[in-house]
């Protein structure tokens, strides 16, 4: 299977795209065309252009392999585009633990990417393509764009300076950043993802194990979990700072330093990591990463949507199901008596269960929350398509409802 992306920035554009259909057809190879139209790069500011175009990019390569049961893609990077990677990281500041930018085998945004042609240069590339008759079309970075400048004026003025050899010493660094992420991940980030869990409704890890680790190291940890396990791009540093800040009030216990009540030392607290994400730091250190489709812009039903007992439902990502159980039920007494259902509960099972008396009318009430649900933060309850009842029937029923919550994406 071969995916071509037709970004249209370009007048050739279209006649390159048709050339590669018909080169695919030609060999028998399954050919999926991406074009993108949401945004042009001569229109479009560019920090937008460069997020909403990679995010079509790996959407569209993830939506293939899921289609044609493709276990990962193959890109065609070669030596001299790990070279100029490194010399642009390290000018942005990036991790020293990837100034490569790239390995042969890696996942982002959830999508495993293979790398084959690292080791070798463009120009062996090209004799190769010469001497077996592979097509190919010439390099179209713009000259104006950062990395044509960074090809076309740059690397050449770096040549001049301090001699061919310089591309060498940039591979090498580039090799040793590399072990140096082995040898990091090895010894300190392994343990730390050890208390990574995720469910189909959040991911979760102790940050108590990050508590006196240096700043870096949060950044490895949550591009980990971002890119690994949930599939997303990187949190942005300052985030990051302010769930430092925020453990750091919780290490100053409930009155704090300020000798003033402390609640998030008491009850947790919310931060935003992300636009779109929403994620709870519990009293204990426990950070738990909610999935993006938990909270949706705009709810899954509408409140006193009527629910007839015994009927399943399916809202979004949740399913609803509802069952008449007699009062005498071992079920019933189960969770009758059982204790208040908490933020764990949820995430660990991926929904909730629990009983309450048959009433007239049965109907989807977020506020209306039992006793078995005040112990969960209501903004995520608020999220829920709780079942809940209207009314009371004159003599006392035999006959609970049992309600089955399940959250799957």
């Amino acid at each position: 299977v071969a995916v071509h992306l037709d970004y249209g920035n370009r007048a050739e554009s279209a006649a390159e795209c048709d050339y590669v259909r018909r080169w695919c057809e030609r060999f028998g190879i399954i050919f999926h065309v991406r074009k993108i139209d949401e945004v042009k790069r001569a229109t479009t500011r560019r920090d937008d252009y460069e997020k909403i175009s990679r995010e079509i990019r790996y959407s569209t390569y993830a939506e293939v392999m899921e289609q044609y049961n493709i276990p990962g893609m193959c890109f065609g990077h070669h030596r001299g585009d790990v070279q100029e990677n490194v010399i642009s990281n390290m000018m942005k500041g990036l991790s020293l633990l990837n100034l490569n930018g790239m390995q042969a085998s890696s996942i982002v945004n959830g999508v495993r990417i293979w790398r084959p042609l690292l080791d070798f240069d463009k120009d062996v590339i090209f004799d190769f393509a010469h001497r077996y008759g592979i097509p190919y079309f010439k390099d179209t970075t713009p000259k104006w764009s950062t990395r044509g400048k960074l090809r076309n004026h740059l690397v050449p003025l770096l040549s001049d300076m301090y001699g061919e050899g310089f591309l060498n010493n940039l591979s090498a660094l580039g090799a040793e950043s590399t072990q140096c992420a082995e040898l990091v991940d090895s010894q300190v980030l392994a343990p730390i993802m050890k208390s990574v869990g995720q469910s189909e409704v959040a991911v979760w890890v102790d940050c108590g194990l990050l508590s006196d680790q240096p700043f870096f190291v949060w950044k490895e940890v949550f591009r980990q979990i971002c890119h690994s396990i949930m599939g997303n791009s990187m949190v942005r540093e300052k985030p990051l700072h302010e769930l430092i800040q925020k453990l750091e009030r919780l290490d100053a216990g409930p009155v704090g330093k300020a000798k003033h009540k402390n609640k998030d030392a008491e009850v947790g607290s919310w931060i935003t990591l992300k636009k779109g994400n929403r994620s709870f730091l519990t009293k204990d250190k426990q950070l738990i990463i909610f999935r993006d489709q938990f909270f949706p812009r705009k709810p899954y039903i509408g409140s006193q949507f009527p629910i007839v007992a015994g009927n399943s439902y399916s809202f979004g990502p949740w399913s609803v199901q509802t069952e008449l159980l007699d009062v005498n039920d071992p079920k019933v007494h189960e969770l009758r008596d059982h204790k208040p259902l908490t933020v764990w509960d949820l995430v660990h099972a991926n929904g909730l269960s629990y009983v309450f008396p048959n009433a007239p009318q049965l109907v989807i009430d977020c506020d209306s929350r039992f006793h078995i649900l005040r112990a969960i933060e209501k903004v995520i309850t608020d999220a829920m398509p709780i079942v809940s009842s209207i009314g009371a029937f004159d003599n006392a029923t035999s006959e609970w409802v049992h309600v089955t919550l399940s959250y799957s994406q």
